[in-house]
């Protein structure tokens, strides 16, 4: 792994909010109407300057903090060309593989100032994971009553994916583990008939082949609203790389739910394993499920709904879950860095 040569592609597209989207009505079957959307620009594309760049994501459920982007020696013409609001996209990874994507944002400042010395200009670029989403993309209208979650969550998706958030995964297959009365006690003369439940009277179903009993009516934030409708049935969602993923929580369904693993032995560990610890510098643990700190080769297949397997010959090995993901990039310096925040799973 160190002797592979680094390579990496950031381009940077203007997109022009078109206030006109909701006057075309975007109708679904649903009664969704997007009220925001995009035309795409003309992009600026950085494949030899010197870039670095600090990237976090934190665990589901989560908002990552900004994006840190710097790039050395940007002619005047070009950066007249960058602005806020603009569309970037970091692609890092080692020649000859195809480059996979470590970052999606939108840019929410830039600034630029010279080196101490004054021999090179250093173009700061401060970027929110799909920031303009996040703020200006509104719905409208609403669902009729016995509509399924499953709907209506799809909708939401496709009306994201349409304004440049696309779906990495939506998770619909897992049943939920307490059982739901569908039966209901028969009424007699208001009087409750008195007869227990009995089995046939349960069904095991997805949280998401639910219905929602009156239906629903659009008048915020699509995120927001997708958050309020995942909370109902208790799934969540997180942004990784310019997707949304949505599945069940970890708290009542991870038992259940099946992880992809990454195997990481000491031939892809910078350094040794570290206990993970609080600015404070004491010992992060979930119980008696202690944290670790890991450092690897820049890895952009990790994501926060994995889990890591440390095969290291000491009392760190084992299964991890994945709390926290930051990349480190210095393109002509040391760092080629993922930095990961593990608690233990097993």
């Amino acid at each position: 792994m160190t002797n592979y040569i680094r390579k990496y592609e950031l381009s940077i597209t203007t997109y022009v909010p078109n206030s006109a989207a909701i006057n075309s009505g975007d109708i679904r079957d649903t009664g969704l109407i997007e009220s925001f959307s995009r035309e795409v620009g003309k992009a600026v594309v950085f494949t030899e300057h010197r870039m670095s760049a600090e990237i976090d994501y934190v665990k589901k459920g989560s908002k990552n903090p900004p994006a840190l982007i710097k790039i050395n020696n940007i002619s005047k013409n070009t950066l007249q060309q960058i602005k806020e609001n603009d569309r970037l996209i970091l692609k890092a990874g080692y020649k000859g593989e195809d480059l996979p994507t470590v970052f999606i944002g939108d840019i929410i400042s830039v600034v630029t100032s010279r080196t101490s010395n004054g021999e090179e200009a250093v173009t700061t670029i401060i970027c929110g994971d799909s920031q303009n989403i996040l703020t200006n993309l509104r719905l409208a209208g609403g669902v009729p009553p016995r509509t399924s979650y499953k709907r209506v969550i799809t909708d939401i998706l496709e009306v994201l994916g349409d304004n440049g958030l696309p779906t990495g995964e939506f998770y619909t297959g897992l049943p939920d583990p307490r059982p739901v009365l569908y039966r209901p006690y028969v009424l007699s003369n208001t009087i409750l008939n008195a007869r227990r439940p009995q089995d046939s009277d349960f069904i095991n179903i997805a949280p998401v082949d639910k219905n929602l009993p009156n239906g629903r009516v659009y008048e915020g934030n699509a995120l927001e609203e997708l958050n309020k409708i995942l909370k109902e049935i208790n799934y969540v969602y997180y942004i990784h790389a310019g997707k949304i993923y949505v599945q069940p929580s970890g708290s009542m369904y991870g038992h259940i739910r099946k992880k992809t693993f990454v195997t990481l032995n000491n031939s892809l560990l910078k350094h040794p394993v570290e206990p993970l610890k609080s600015t404070a510098g004491m010992s992060i643990q979930e119980g008696e499920k202690r944290g670790v700190r890991v450092v690897t080769f820049l890895n952009a297949s990790i994501k926060p709904s994995k889990k890591v397997d440390l095969d290291v010959p000491n009392d760190y090995k084992g299964s991890y879950e994945v709390k926290k993901i930051s990349h480190s990039l210095d393109y002509e310096g040391v760092k080629w860095d993922t930095v990961l925040e593990l608690m233990r799973s097993d």
